[in-house]
């Protein structure tokens, strides 16, 4: 048998804790390390997807080493226009909450993140893009103490998946759920597995 039960438990099990009403967008990021760490903290705390806007820069080579080997299990989508992007969150009717330095958003805490969030995490130098901050429908930010005024943007990401899976843990939602949409990935991650190991044509991917 190419893939063992085991395997296949283990691929279902992770997709079950995916949180469906839960995405990431990165922002124009442009240093692969952070973003390939992204997607490592992205997969760890169960986030379903993960869409790439490059409106200002080209896209990133990532590397699957920092991303803990999790880039074949990520559900991953580029853009090139924020509009574009944008129709896809107002479709799945989940609201954008951009993540910014300053006294004029919410603390990341205060969110109640037992409701749908699509995350925007904007690039190294300038944060979220104009764009992004025009549009978001929530602000939130990481309170500072000491003299510095900013955090790593992956590290950032790491603090406010944590605190989403605190809030989630105790409201029971991670508790083992299921649904058509899983089935197909599941279904394209096992036909994958075959594919690549008896070097046939890869399956296509189902759609986020």
């Amino acid at each position: 048998m190419i893939i063992n039960n085991e395997r296949i438990i283990r691929i279902r099990e992770v997709l079950e804790y995916r949180q469906e009403d839960l995405l990431l967008i990165l922002d124009n990021i442009h240093d692969p390390h952070n973003a390939s760490a992204i997607l490592r903290s992205a997969d760890a705390f169960g986030i379903d997807s993960s869409h790439f806007l490059y409106t200002q820069d080209e896209q990133l080579e990532l590397s699957d080493g920092v991303s803990g080997h999790t880039l074949k299990w990520s559900n991953i989508s580029t853009y090139d226009s924020t509009t574009e992007l944008m129709k896809i969150m107002r479709t799945r009717k989940i609201p954008v909450v951009a993540t910014v330095i300053g006294e004029n958003a919410k603390s990341y805490e205060k969110r109640d993140w037992t409701l749908p969030a699509a995350i925007v995490f904007g690039n190294e130098q300038n944060g979220c893009s104009d764009e992004i901050l025009k549009i978001a429908d929530e602000l939130i930010t990481i309170p500072m103490l000491g003299f510095a005024q900013s955090l790593n943007v992956s590290v950032a990401a790491a603090i406010i998946f944590s605190e989403i899976r605190r809030q989630r843990e105790k409201k029971g939602m991670y508790k083992k759920n299921w649904s058509k949409r899983k089935q197909e990935w599941l279904d394209y991650w096992i036909e994958r597995e075959y594919a690549s190991r008896l070097r046939r044509k890869l399956p296509k991917t189902p759609k986020l």
